[in-house]
């Protein structure tokens, strides 16, 4: 029959009893800051990707149509659409910019003692997507003046 003694071999203190004398804490901050800061990095980023795929998407399908279209187009109907291009536009300049804000923001966040919550989620962060929504607006709209 085996017998086992109660230490660990590998550094000689008995199992199951806290270690002899005052243990002396490090001052981490929290243990998986970083790991938190990388998500919180993650999902600006998915969000920032989602709305500048969700622009070309939309605008894609409205070049379709309006090559479909091309005669339908007058007055109105023209002006409506280069305004919801234009607006389709400044949505994927600004998820560029957002998305070059949060890269950046990540590269510094690692290097200092940033949290998850110092994220910036202003300026571009805001507007594409409303971008996003009055290209569609406008871009609707223009292919409801044609029909």
């Amino acid at each position: 029959m085996l017998q086992a003694d109660g230490t660990d071999q590998r550094v000689g203190v008995a199992v199951r009893q806290p270690p002899p004398g005052p243990v002396a804490a490090e001052d981490q901050g929290h243990a998986q800051r970083q790991v938190l800061v990388r998500q919180a990095a993650d999902r600006a980023l998915t969000r920032v990707r989602a709305v500048g795929v969700l622009a070309v998407t939309i605008w894609i399908v409205s070049v379709l149509f309006a090559m479909r279209l091309p005669e339908e187009f007058a007055g109105a109907g023209r002006i409506l659409l280069a305004c919801g291009w234009a607006a389709l536009l400044a949505a994927m300049a600004t998820s560029f910019t957002a998305h070059e804000r949060v890269s950046r923001w990540v590269g510094a966040a690692q290097a200092s003692r940033a949290s998850a919550a110092d994220l910036p989620e202003s300026g571009p962060f805001v507007a594409a997507p409303w971008l996003v929504l009055a290209g569609l607006a406008l871009v609707a709209g223009s292919f409801l003046l044609a029909l």
